[in-house]
């Protein structure tokens, strides 16, 4: 499926151990950047991957969107900050962009080819990295929020903070 190409979309089906060389220094730097955890297992176990990527064009993030039935944590990222975007390309294609909640939100709209669409950190989620990749070069962003009291609330959030950046923005 080619939207799934374009997000770079993976799945962690627990096979990672049997790839991986059996060297310890390897290892131990999988578990220091949050690939496995203290106990050596898949950080990403039963998730559906998606890249995040930098300015510069690299991986510098990774979420995970655990599918398990009693999986805990549904939304899982490597330890930090966050950082790094996904479609960051979309703000060459136009002057307006859409951003979403989440990952699996924009990948629906760039499915029914609205290919402009960058997603958040969920709600709370609009960090300096999409300020600065929108900065100049946008001029108007569509919010597609849950339509939930959270959702209300960070349209009125993000659309301040968008102002201040002499961007225009409308809830959908």
């Amino acid at each position: 499926h080619q939207s799934l190409k374009d997000f770079g979309t993976g799945y962690a089906n627990g096979t990672l151990q049997e790839i991986l060389p059996q060297d310890e220094e390897v290892r131990q730097a999988l578990k220091k950047i949050g690939i496995l955890n203290a106990k050596g297992h898949e950080l990403f176990y039963n998730c559906v991957v998606f890249p995040l990527y930098g300015a510069n064009g690299g991986i510098e993030n990774l979420y995970g969107r655990n599918i398990g039935e009693d999986s805990g944590a549904k939304h899982l990222y490597l330890p930090g900050p966050r950082s790094g975007l996904v479609n960051r390309q979309a703000v060459n294609r136009s002057q307006t962009i859409i951003l979403t909640e989440s990952i699996i939100d924009a990948l629906t709209l760039y499915d029914q080819g609205f290919k402009n669409v960058i997603p958040l950190y969920g709600v709370n989620g609009l960090i300096d990295d999409h300020l600065q990749l929108l900065h100049r070069k946008i001029k108007t962003v569509y919010l597609v929020f849950d339509s939930d009291e959270a959702g209300h609330r960070a349209v009125d959030a993000v659309s301040l903070r968008l102002k201040e950046k002499g961007i225009d923005s409308f809830p959908v």
